[in-house]
């Protein structure tokens, strides 16, 4: 005859609640049996008492081990880049999180989204890095027939806007491919991959690179030639209500704002009973950082202030809240219509000039970000120090300041004197006067500002 069934209920605080075990004699052994999450204390009981009432007949067999869950050892990238990434997003700045997306989105999903985490060896990363080569080919091919490939896109503000594709650089495919190494070397650590592919000699996984450095305006000829063409631009469109190119231009030089910190900012940020103007910053805010974080104030130089101080007098009837500048419809502008109806109009009209008076045309590859660049040559020339103007500029890295700084320091004495000239708001002593002429040049006439 069976030994009759004695035992008690025990009740364990888990993370889960409360757990109740039962303990008791069965076959000559202590048994333990866990009840499922949720039991309640009179359930356990009776648990119990069914348990004691089966050893006493005899008939009581353990229970059968619970079934075995199996777990998906090799998910797809798709699933694990995913998991990854919203696992960890946290940790990033926004911009970062919105970078690291668009790498996997466009360009890291649509090759290995089904793509098992072992079968993502050396030589399919090498067919990727082979993939995104011949697809900028085909980019590359279609902009040369007349036929670029067209992209829309929703801008911060939810604006449609449209631009042509362009093909993913060699230093761009790269980040792809450190990206995805990122991913994998977090699938090596959980063991759900033997090993990293993109680690085992990086440098053939990745493409050879140059570094391009950003072509800015270092002397005082080459911006007032660039704002005199702006401002034949503004007047020739007056009719029009275009928005002022001149002023834009002249604030991208003389205070270094950002493309889109330019773009977002209000009538009412400028603020010249204290020469300055405000910015909210466009660049990576550390997640968890101040409210004030992402906004800094910019002085402005006697020449941008007087500009500006004329330009906010003709727009005297126009609200605070309204875009400092606007768009030919008074809403905000896109920065691809900056690039291609401010910027580069601008360059053309200011090289004319130039060309006119026999002196070196603008550089080539100007961009609108450069004009930072030119903004931080122009602090430097006036002898500003260099925390000063990494403030300024909104600079976190000094690496960019001090390269610029490295140029600056070889500058000509005369050109450093000229841009503290420009900057003071006079002209600029004479250097070219036309050939049998006492009339001086257009680029000597043209003071900055010029009132219309």
């Amino acid at each position: 005859m069976s030994r009759r069934g004695q035992g008690e209920v025990k009740a364990a605080q888990t993370r889960r609640g409360v757990v109740f075990r039962l303990r008791f004699w069965a076959g000559g052994d202590r048994r333990h049996v866990t009840l499922p999450d949720g039991t309640t204390r009179e359930e356990a009981d009776r648990e119990l008492r069914r348990i004691n009432s089966e050893v006493e007949r005899g008939v009581w067999q353990p229970p059968s081990p619970p079934p075995i869950v199996e777990t998906r050892t090799d998910p797809t990238f798709r699933v694990f880049a995913s998991q990854w990434f919203h696992a960890t997003k946290g940790e990033w700045r926004e911009n970062t999180q919105a970078d690291y997306l668009w790498q996997l989105r466009d360009h890291l999903l649509p090759f290995f989204k089904d793509h098992l985490l072992s079968q993502i060896t050396i030589d399919e990363v090498d067919r990727y890095r082979r993939a995104k080569l011949a697809e900028a080919d085909r980019i590359k091919a279609a902009a040369a027939d007349g036929k670029p490939i067209m992209d829309k896109f929703t801008d911060r503000r939810g604006r449609v806007c449209e631009r042509k594709r362009k093909p993913l650089a060699a230093a761009s495919i790269n980040k792809t491919i450190t990206r995805l190494g990122q991913v994998m070397a977090e699938a090596e650590e959980a063991d759900l991959v033997p090993r990293n592919p993109v680690r085992i000699n990086p440098r053939k996984r990745k493409l050879k690179t140059t570094r391009k450095a950003t072509v800015y305006i270092d002397n005082a000829a080459h911006i007032i030639a660039l704002l005199e063409g702006a401002r034949q631009l503004d007047e020739r469109a007056k009719s029009n209500g275009q928005m002022p190119r001149r002023e834009l231009l002249a604030t991208l030089v003389f205070a270094g704002p950002r493309i889109t910190e330019a773009l977002d900012a209000e009538l009412g940020d400028l603020d010249l009973a204290a020469s300055r103007l405000r910015l909210m910053e466009a660049k990576d805010v550390h997640v968890g950082a101040a409210q004030d974080a992402g906004e800094r104030h910019v002085d402005l130089l006697p020449v941008l202030r007087e500009l500006l101080a004329d330009y906010k007098a003709r727009n005297a009837d126009r609200a605070g809240s309204s875009p400092l500048f606007p768009s030919s419809s008074g809403g905000r502008q896109c920065r691809n219509r900056a690039r291609t109806r401010i910027l580069h109009p601008a360059i053309r009209e200011a090289n004319a000039i130039l060309a006119a008076e026999g002196q070196s045309p603008l550089p080539e590859g100007l961009t609108l970000h450069g004009l930072r660049h030119t903004f931080v040559s122009v602090l430097l020339a006036l002898g500003r120090e260099l925390p000063y103007v990494m403030e300024q500029a909104g600079h976190d890295d000094e690496t960019t300041t001090l390269r610029i700084y490295a140029k600056v320091m070889r500058m000509d004495e005369g050109e450093r004197a000229r841009l503290r000239e420009l900057v003071e708001g006079v002209s600029v002593a004479p250097q070219v006067v036309s050939s049998g002429s006492e009339r001086p040049s257009a680029v000597q006439a043209a003071k900055v500002p010029v009132t219309r």
